[in-house]
């Protein structure tokens, strides 16, 4: 079975309806309907790893960070990050896996 250590969700990859895949891409009036990237998280484990809804994150998936805005809904089973897929140019990965969670500080001016 599938396990998440500390610092990590499951992420579970979903399908949206609009999105970057080429057809929808392709045409720019859809393009206002896509949403930027982001993971749904549970608010009770936002609240273990210090994030807010809107805050961003970096979900570390095969060695790679991708940043992602965080989206808390109660719907999200604890333990489980929901990612999109096809919103970002690296996206979330093909199957559920374990992978390190955690919110992006904010750059000092």
């Amino acid at each position: 079975p599938l396990a998440a250590s500390n610092g990590q969700l499951i992420v579970v990859p979903i399908k949206i309806v609009y999105d970057t895949e080429p057809i929808f891409f392709r045409t720019e009036l859809l393009h206002r309907r896509i949403p930027i990237p982001h993971t749904l998280v549970n608010p009770t484990d936002a609240a273990q790893l210090g994030i807010e809804n809107g805050d961003m994150l970096s979900v570390t998936l095969d060695g790679r960070a991708i940043a992602v805005a965080a989206y808390l809904d109660q719907d999200i089973p604890q333990g489980v990050a929901v990612m999109p897929r096809r919103l970002q140019p690296k996206g979330a990965p093909l199957a559920a896996t374990a992978a390190p969670v955690a919110k992006l500080e904010k750059m000092q001016a």
